[in-house]
This record gives structure tokens, sequence and C-alpha cells, in this order.
């Protein structure tokens, strides 16, 4: 199979990038050989798209009475579109990483890179749940142990250990989810999931993503080199993507209520993301709701009964969020570059996105279909309120950075272009040509409206000139502390810490100077009971 030519390179670069590495003062050719590897990868990639669908049977158990699952790898146009925008940001990252060529700690950031995009890729092409969770299973451990080796001594690993333990939740609810579509049709595809397990695929995803309930399962850095942060996170964040496009298209309809619980849950993620992204001081800072907001906007296109039109979303999410964040450090004189990624994110007729519209509206416009505007408008001045504050220089950068960093952003922008002409076929439409206009005139007025009102920093400016903000402001700590249910997260840390407490002072009672003796009350408690219960017969 010709993907494993990508794999290939990408793990064979890697491999000698590792010998390289203990000679530290060859730090840039691992730089030219981790670029040359991805590079070529990625062009290989692009030439499948020729030879669509592929497929490879990796392993099957013997004997089959036993166990009836396979292994097994399928490139088609669910996973290649995905494929193509996770090698782009790798390719992307390690050339945008120019300005860390001097840097001798760099060079575990492009290994990192290399490995957990041949990890992904794996991922996103599992022909069925059983290899999907498997290699779940494989990008967590893997990034659990990176984060575990590069973390300071002094930096919190109480989060760390709460966003794997979300991980390893989600891989439980795949397996059980496998577990009872094999009820209903033994060793299926993902192409054939079906409808009375679809809910339990829903919320793994929805878990991995942060969208169901809402919570940020991302790890937060707190290094200044931020090109591969966001490419680090979208490990467990693409294949979940994927997963949510091959769900069935009814597998919501049998329960109406159950239906309205998570359409309402996603909404209030979608919104209060959106808001989020907006308001926040950075860009870095954002992130994990920029994946947050427009994992919602896929997750609803599968709940309006058109999953496969959710890619389109993921596709924003991946590309224009990657533009977006590999434009670091923030360069006033190239942020045209950035701007650039609204054609990926506005859903203008004949763009990428313009087919995912009629997806996440819905076939009626309603409140919903407000809320999704709002929220997409939001995304929108969040966007471009971060490529406007770029304030850097190019004097920062070294010579042949002020090449291979512009090389890197516009090598995304150009996988935007070429994905909305033949990521699938169809995928060039008119879509619902006035959704995206309505979401630009909204994200006009706003704008015209702080122009007016004199706001030039949003967080600065905003409290003193915004009329009754003094009133406004406890509201919107109250809802947005509301719907981020950090209060329900607290109440379960403060119970299981409740739990640990009773658990050490029951231990002390038994292992402490009184624990023979409590153990003989306990024994004649025991005894006592089985007495009781044998008289009574």
């Amino acid at each position: 199979m010709a993907f494993f030519i990508v794999l290939g390179l990408l793990i064979i670069a890697a491999f000698i990038i590792v010998i390289i590495q203990r000679n530290k003062s060859r730090v840039g050719a691992a730089w030219i050989i981790a670029l040359i590897a991805s590079s070529s990868a990625w062009l290989v990639l692009f030439l499948l798209r020729l030879f669509l669908p592929l497929s490879l049977e990796l392993l099957r158990w013997l004997p089959a009475e036993l166990f009836q699952g396979t292994l097994g790898l399928n490139l088609d146009y669910f996973s290649w579109p995905y494929a193509i925008a996770v090698m782009t940001l790798c390719v992307a990252s390690i050339s945008t990483q120019t300005t860390l060529i001097s840097i001798k700690e760099s060079t575990p950031k492009w290994l990192a890179s290399l490995i957990l995009t041949a990890l992904t890729l794996i991922s996103l092409a599992s022909s069925n749940a059983l290899t999907l969770a498997m290699t779940w299973s494989i990008i967590d451990l893997t990034e659990f142990f990176y984060e575990i080796r590069s973390s300071s001594p002094y930096r919190k690993q109480g989060h760390l250990m709460g966003v794997f333990v979300v991980r390893i939740l989600s891989t439980f609810t795949l397996v059980f989810a496998t577990s009872v579509a094999w009820q209903v049709q033994p060793n299926f595809d993902l192409n054939q999931i079906p409808s009375s397990s679809g809910i339990f695929f829903l919320l793994a995803a929805g878990l991995r993503l942060g969208v169901l309930p809402i919570h940020i399962p991302f790890i937060v850095s707190d290094d200044e080199s931020q090109q591969t942060a966001f490419a680090f996170r979208l490990a467990p964040v693409a294949s979940a993507l994927t997963l949510i496009a091959h769900l069935p298209k009814d597998f919501l309809t049998i329960n109406p209520t159950l239906f309205i619980i998570i359409q309402v849950l996603n909404l209030i993620a979608m919104l209060y993301a959106s808001m989020m992204w907006v308001s926040k001081k950075t860009d870095i800072e954002a992130q994990p709701y920029w994946i947050v907001a427009l994992s919602a906007f896929a997750l609803q296109c599968a709940l309006n009964g058109e999953a496969a039109n959710s890619r389109v979303w993921g596709l924003a999410l991946l590309l224009s969020g990657g533009l977006l964040f590999a434009f670091n450090p923030p360069i006033r004189r190239i942020r045209f570059i950035p701007a650039l990624g609204l054609i990926g994110l506005v859903g203008l007729p004949y763009t990428l996105l313009a087919s995912g519209w009629q997806s996440v509206l819905g076939q009626y416009f309603s409140f919903m279909s407000v809320i999704v505007l709002i929220s997409h408008s939001l995304l929108v001045l969040g966007y471009l309120r971060y490529v406007v504050e770029a304030s850097g220089a190019v004097t920062g950068l070294e010579k042949h950075a002020r090449v291979t960093f512009p090389l890197g952003l516009i090598i995304i922008f150009q996988t935007i272009v070429i994905l909305g002409l033949i990521a699938w076929p169809g995928v060039l439409t008119l879509g619902v040509w006035w959704a995206g206009l309505v979401s630009l005139v909204i994200t006009g007025l706003v704008i015209l409206v702080l122009k007016i009102m004199g706001v030039q920093n949003l967080r600065a400016d905003l409290p003193a000139k915004l009329p009754y903000y003094r009133i406004i402001a406890p509201v919107i700590r109250f809802l947005s502390a509301f719907f981020s249910l950090k209060w329900f997260y607290n109440a379960l840390s403060w119970l299981y810490r409740r739990v640990l407490r009773f658990e050490s002072f029951g231990s002390q009672i038994i292992e402490g100077d009184g624990g023979v003796l409590w153990s003989l009350v306990f024994l004649l408690i025991i005894f006592l009971i089985f007495v009781s219960k044998a008289g009574g017969l």
C-alpha cells in the first residue's frame, strides 16, 4: 500500500534524527532532515488522491470463532482530506520553526512532531473501531510520556493527569460502543456503524473533543515556542473528527428526548467556546476554545443527519486555525498571510466551507440557526482580532527564517485552496450563499460599534467604554462560570477528596495500633449477621 511510503518517510526521518541528536551541534541538520522528509511525505500523500479509496487488512485474529475483529487501514474521501491537513500542519510547523534552529532543545520538538503525525495518520486511516481504539491509546501514551519528560518540575501536573483521564474515558466509551455495535453487526467497518450504537460513538468523540460535556481535554503549555503546541493538540482531535464524519444519519431519531439534551449541550459548548475565543488575551490562550467551538460545529452537522459534511468544519479547525497559530512570532508586515485563512473559515460560495452551511443550519431556519450564526461571527471576529494585533518585527528573525517562515504559512493557505477544489467529489459548490455573508455582516456591525465607542483594545478598553459594564460584567462572569461547568468539576473533585480522606481514615484505623482489635470487631459483626440469617431460616 502506497500509504506506507508516507509513514516510512516520517518514521525513518525520526530514527535518523535520534541518531544524530547525540551531536548537539548538528541541530540544523536535524531540521533539514525533518523538513525534507515531511515535505516528501506531503507530496506523496497528495498523489494518493488519484488512487482513492485504498484499503489494507493488517491482522485477522485466528481462530475466527473466538474473535471476529480485524485490524485494517482505509484511506478514502473521509480520511484523506484530514490526512492532508495534518500532514500540511506538520510541514508548516517544521518550516516555521527555523527561528529555533540555534536552540538545542528544539530537536525533540521536531522528533515528536514527526512521530505524532505518523501516529495520527494511522489513526485517521483506521478502517474499523478496533483499530481506532488501539491508535487512540498509542497516541495518548506517546503524548503522555512526551509531556511528562518535557514538563518542568515547577509545572502543575494535576491538569495533565486530568486530561489523560478524560482521554482514557473516551477510549473506553469507544470500546463500549464497539461492543454494542458488534451485537448487531459483527466486525463492521466505520462506514457501517449501526444506528443503535451511534450515540455511544458520538459520546466518545465528544469527550475527546471537549464538547460533550464542555471541558478542555488539551494540555496547556507554558512554553513560548508554540508552533508545535497546536500540532500536538491535533493528534487526539483529528481522528475524533473523522469518527464524527462516519456517524449514521438516523442514530438519534429513536429517542427525541436524548436528541434535545445533546443538542442543547452542543449549542452551549459552541456559544461559550466562541465567546471565550474572542475574549482571551492572546491566541495561544484561546487555542483550546477554537478547537471546542469548531468541533461543536462538526457535531451539529451529525445531529442534523449530515455527518459527512462535518468534514469542512473539521478542516477549518485544522487549517485556518493552523495558519493563525503558526504565525508566531506575529510579524506585523506579513500579517496579511494569516488573514487569508478567513477564506477557509467564512464559508463564501465555492470555497471549502460552503458545503457545510446547510448541514449546520438545518433544513429550517430556527433559534438554533441564530446561535450558529452568532457563534460563527464571534469566531471570525476573534480571528480578525488576533491577526490585527500582530506587532512583531521581521528584524527579529534570522536571514533564512525570513524565507522559510512565510513559506510555511503559505503552504497552509495553499492547502485550503486545493482542498476546496479536490477534497472529494462535490466539494466545490454554491452552498447556502447568504450564510457566510450574514456572518460577515454581523462581524462588521460589531467592529463598527466598537469603533464608534472608541474601543481599540478589546480587553483593555471595553470595561471603560461599554455602558453599564459594572452591571453586565457580573452577569457575564456568572454565565461564563456556569456554562464552563467548572463548578461541576470542582464538586466532583471535592467529593473525590472526601472519599480519599475517608479511605485514608479507614486505613489508619485498620493498619494502626488497634488494627487487630478492629478486625476482630468486624469479624464478630459478620459472624452475628450470619447467625441471625441462619436463625431466620
